[in-house]
Order: structure tokens, then sequence, then C-alpha cells
């Protein structure tokens, strides 16, 4: 019989928020787990330290090398962050009622994704993803955000994401983006991150068959041009 919250419930969710969905050690894990991969797989093995002693570029980002081709799995490269990232796509509500949901949420699907650190003025303008595979009509994806709060926009609500905090949604169909980066907080500090930065790390559904991919570098995130398919210049 259907209850008076299944009633009232919309027929699909696009999006959904997990808060504090991180505890605050796993927290100092990941960003260590990313920071090290980064310096794993770069020619600079000690670039992170630099970026820790002087992003001072406040509008400036670092794509981090997480040792993967376009569209690799990284579960390997980050386990603890991928195993964040199918916990919350498990926990989402069409998990089980979704096929490409219920696929993803499985060990033996790869998961691929990146990496970005921002610095306190950078932002990422309001787009939608094009699909990563022919013919997909979703793209699911997980963000998990660390250190600074981020004013995240999502279709036409504005979410502040702490760190911890997780989203899930289908990019295909909300329009998402950065506002802007909420200075004054001390949590970089204590995740290790640089000052007044703040690590974004981004999983969806990885190829069978990856592509290669040019080497990551300093850049405006509103100049890696793999994140923007289809910008809303009307917003």
């Amino acid at each position: 019989m259907e209850t008076d919250n299944e009633r009232n419930d919309p027929p699909f969710r696009q999006f959904f928020v997990f808060r504090s969905f991180v505890e605050k050690n796993l927290q100092r894990e990941l960003v260590n787990e990313a920071l090290k991969c980064h310096a794993r797989n770069s020619d600079d093995g000690a670039l992170h330290q630099k970026v820790e002693a002087s992003f001072s570029e406040s509008n400036a980002s670092e794509k981090l090398n997480l040792g993967i081709s376009c569209g690799g799995d990284l579960s390997w490269n980050l386990p603890k962050a991928a195993t964040v990232a199918r916990k919350a796509l498990g926990c989402t509500r069409h998990s089980t009622t979704n096929k490409y949901l219920s696929k993803i949420c499985e060990e033996s699907t790869p998961l691929t994704g990146i990496a970005l650190l921002y610095g306190q003025n950078a932002s990422m303008p309001a787009h939608y993803d094009s699909p990563t595979q022919p013919g997909q009509r979703e793209e699911w994806l997980v963000m998990i955000t660390l250190g600074l709060t981020v004013e995240f926009r999502c279709n036409t609500e504005t979410l502040m994401l702490k760190s911890g905090d997780v989203i899930v949604m289908d990019s295909m169909a909300v329009l998402h983006g950065v506002v802007r980066i909420e200075p004054g907080s001390n949590a970089c500090e204590q995740l290790g991150l640089p000052v007044q930065s703040r690590l974004g790390i981004l999983f969806w559904h990885g190829r069978e068959q990856a592509c290669a991919t040019g080497s990551p570098g300093r850049a405006n995130v509103e100049g890696i041009d793999s994140l923007f398919f289809e910008v809303d210049q009307n917003d």
C-alpha cells in the first residue's frame, strides 16, 4: 500500500546530498591518499609539497595526476575514496531500482574520476555533462568535498557543501557548478591541504577500454575543457 510519504515524494530524484558523510579522520586519509597518488604519478614527486607551501594564486586550481588514462579504473589508485563513493551510491533512493545505479554500485564495475584542488576564488560555470559512453542517457557521479566550504549549484538550488559532505547526481540531467569557495576555515590545515583550498574528488562509471590523456597541470578551473560539455551561457 502506498504511504503518504511515497505519494508526496517526487517520482525520481536527480541528486542526493549526504551531510557529514565522511568523518574527520577519514577525510584526512582521503586527502593523504589523493596527494600521495599525485606525487607518485607526477614528473616532480614533490609537487604537492610545493602546492601546500605556495598555493597563493587564489583563482588557480590543480588537477591532480591520479595515474590513470581517460576513463580508466581509479578504484585501485584511490581505494578509500572509491569505497566512500560506492557507499554513497548505495545510499541513494534509486540504488536498487535504477539499472545504471545498481551496476555502478557493484565492486566489479570500474570507477573512473578526477581530483581538483581549488584556490579560494576558483569557480566552475554551471553546465550539464555529456555522456562518457555511447548511447548513455544517465551519468551518475559522486563528488566528495574536502577542505573549504563550497557554494554549489544544483539546478535552481544553491547548496553549501562542507568538508565531509558528499553529493550524488545524474550530471547529464542536473545543471551544476561551483559558484564560489567560502574562505575562512581552518579545516584545510587540519586535513593536510594547502591553506584556503578545497579538494573535490569525483567518481563515475569507468570505460572498459580507456584512451590516453594529456598530463595534468595548474590552470584556472574554468580552463579545464573536459569538465564543461554544455555550459549554460544564459545563467
